[in-house]
């Protein structure tokens, strides 16, 4: 009787552990990515609203082009800037942009 328990016990545990992560998957939620970063050494600007600039994630991604366009906002040093005060100067960036649509959403300039 004790062998038989032990048993029903053991086809319970392989049961639930071969059917739990099925109904874990089930109930997981998908998200999605509404923006990406990429870091830019020397990034320059232009005067224009309609530009694109290159960038890549990491050192062993591809380069992607990205829109600037007139709804993306500019950050110096965490505070908001507009083009024309960063325009012409290159300087390091982290981009931030719609990896869905390749629109940049914002651009923060830092030291």
């Amino acid at each position: 009787m004790t062998i038989s328990i032990q048993r029903l016990a053991t086809c319970l545990i392989v049961l639930g552990a071969w059917f739990a992560p099925s109904a874990v998957a089930q109930k997981l939620e998908v998200f999605d990515v509404l923006e990406r970063a990429a870091e830019v050494s020397e990034l320059k600007l232009g005067v224009g609203t309609a530009q694109t600039v290159y960038a890549s994630r990491c050192d062993e991604c591809p380069t992607l082009a990205l829109s600037v366009g007139p709804e993306t906002q500019y950050f110096d040093s965490n505070r908001a800037t507009t083009l024309a005060r960063v325009a012409g100067q290159p300087r390091n960036a982290t981009i931030f942009f719609n990896p869905q649509s390749r629109r940049v959403t914002r651009i923060m300039f830092w030291q």
